[in-house]
């Protein structure tokens, strides 16, 4: 399991929802939300987003980029540049394979440029 695998299953317990609570919130069903947090199933940014809400944590959390699952900014709505909507606009069209590969290299890049 990965980071994501494992704060979905936190924020799971610590939400106190069930996953069919958890499926009528997001439309995505219970045993792929399982799936997803068993690390079984690579889950696509817009479902990890769904649950995100449903679980009332940053998804910006979840992905393990920050610590604090409620954070006072939203991540994943602060999109305010061109260039911010240009890149989402690119990683929404690629395939579910290509947007794990664009997530593992920007946390690569990001890792790096804390280094400096």
């Amino acid at each position: 399991m990965n980071v994501v695998n494992e704060r979905i299953i936190e924020s799971i317990n610590k939400s106190g929802l069930s996953l069919r609570d958890i499926e009528a919130k997001t439309g995505i069903s219970h045993t792929s939300v399982m799936r997803y947090a068993n690390g079984r199933s690579r889950i696509p940014i817009d479902k990890l987003i769904k649950i995100a809400e449903a679980l009332r944590v940053n998804t910006a959390y979840l992905m393990g980029w920050i610590d604090d699952p409620n954070p006072n900014v939203d991540y994943h709505r602060e999109i305010s540049s061109p260039k911010d909507n240009e890149i989402v606009d690119i990683f929404k069209t690629l395939s579910e394979g290509s947007q794990e590969k664009v997530l593992e290299y920007a946390l690569l890049l990001r890792q790096a440029h804390e280094k400096k």
